[in-house]
């Protein structure tokens, strides 16, 4: 196998890794139920803390397979 090939694998497959991350995180973004008023502060003020809660953990989990890989394959090489 010559030697830039393991790097392009890795890098497919922490692309495949963020892509599959993302589509769970977008299946299971928070919501708003129906019986909450969308225009009370506080109701505003918990939704936006609920979705920077769940970006940041999507976030950190799909880039730690990618950062991992690289941090790897710069020792590596």
């Amino acid at each position: 196998m010559a030697q830039g090939t393991g790097c392009r694998v890795c890098w497919a497959l922490s692309l495949a890794w963020v892509l599959a991350v993302a589509a769970l995180a977008v299946t299971s973004w928070p919501h708003l139920p129906l019986d909450m008023s969308p225009t009370d502060p506080a109701t505003v003020a918990a939704y936006r803390g609920a979705v920077l809660r769940h970006a940041g953990l999507y976030a950190s989990i799909a880039l730690s397979v990618p950062l991992v890989a690289w941090l790897l394959s710069r020792r590596a090489g």
